[in-house]
């Protein structure tokens, strides 16, 4: 199974502002051939002693190998139609070939690439750990498993994935930067049948009796959008709204919590309403409680725990887990 990690693209992505994102020169060599020969010739060889892409490359490794070639012909001043010379004499493989040459060409990008291998992407610069666009099929050899059967849905206004069996779910694997213990924020787009009491949407932990729980973005028992956390101690802390979604329509949905505050905003309102220690009344703060559990647990798309019967009902698009907090001022941009 392959997995992603934006930290190897550093350099790779700071070449590509470099580069004006691959733009290749286009149109005649000029009146002095000699010297673009000799530029070409240099090109050529250049890319030739790269290091051969492996037989079965990863997102990062395809996105890093464009970039070296792209720089070079910026260096080099090498016209499109020679650089695909070069790289389709390189690469013979034609789905690998085309994902370089898509990447040199600014219509194919890192996210993309990294969809395209796991239907996953990270993103650094945005701290998003989790990136789930939900618009194509989770392919075979992710490592994000796939339970029953969710199904890719183009409604005509957002694509996404609908759950609606009971078996219906996503687990993406545990991983140090999906463990939220300190902030975190998750955005979606949500557009459900039903709102099923208690069912879960995104739900970090797996085990059948929430020793491993970690941040649950849920419903309540009145069917009322919730944000469960688990205190380091172990405290549940809830924090309640008295949202009840739209069934039939798109809502967009942002989750966000610090050391100090937790939000919930639908389509830019903020909903919160009390937060209190677990099922009691006794009404609490976020700073009282932090930081949050650490779980090992990975994180469930679509339920709760895994075998549960609190599904959520209804479609899902642009997932995305961020490693930090945002602000109403971004949500409002969303």
């Amino acid at each position: 199974m392959k997995a992603n990690n934006l930290k190897s693209c550093t350099l790779a992505v700071a070449a590509l502002v470099l580069i004006g994102a691959c733009t290749l020169p286009t149109g005649s060599a000029g009146t002095d051939g000699a010297a673009y020969a000799d530029n070409l010739a240099s090109f050529q060889q250049e890319v030739e002693e790269l290091p051969v892409l492996s037989a079965d490359p990863g997102a990062e490794e395809i996105y890093a190998y464009a970039i070296e070639v792209g720089t070079l012909a910026g260096v080099y001043e090498i016209l499109e139609e020679d650089v695909i010379a070069v790289v389709t004499e390189r690469i013979a493989q034609e789905p690998l070939r085309t994902k370089v040459l898509g990447v040199l060409g600014g219509s194919i990008s890192l996210t993309d690439l990294m969809v395209a291998d796991t239907g996953m992407y990270q993103d650094e610069e945005e701290q998003v750990v989790v990136g789930l666009p939900m618009a194509t099929e989770i392919p075979p050899d992710s490592p994000i498993q796939t339970f029953g059967t969710p199904e890719v849905v183009d409604d005509g206004e957002r694509v996404g994935m609908l759950f609606d069996a009971a078996e219906d779910y996503l687990l993406v694997p545990a991983d140090p930067s999906n463990d939220l213990t300190h902030q975190g924020t998750i955005e979606v787009w949500l557009k459900p049948n039903t709102n099923v009491a208690w069912a879960g949407i995104v739900h970090k932990g797996t085990q059948p009796d929430w020793s491993d729980e970690g941040y649950s973005f849920q419903y309540d028992g009145s069917g009322q959008l919730t944000l469960a956390m688990t205190s380091e101690a172990g405290q549940t802390i809830l924090v309640h709204t008295l949202h009840v979604l739209a069934t039939g329509a798109w809502s967009y949905v942002v989750v966000t919590w610090d050391e100090d505050e937790a939000h919930l905003y639908v389509n830019g309102v903020d909903v919160v309403d009390r937060i209190n220690i677990g099922f009691t009344s006794t009404v609490t703060t976020i700073a009282e409680n932090y930081p949050f559990r650490s779980s090992a647990g990975g994180v469930v798309i679509g339920t709760q725990i895994p075998g549960n019967p609190w599904r959520f009902d209804g479609l899902m698009a642009d997932l995305k887990i961020y490693d930090r907090y945002m602000e109403q001022s971004e949500v409002l941009e969303g």
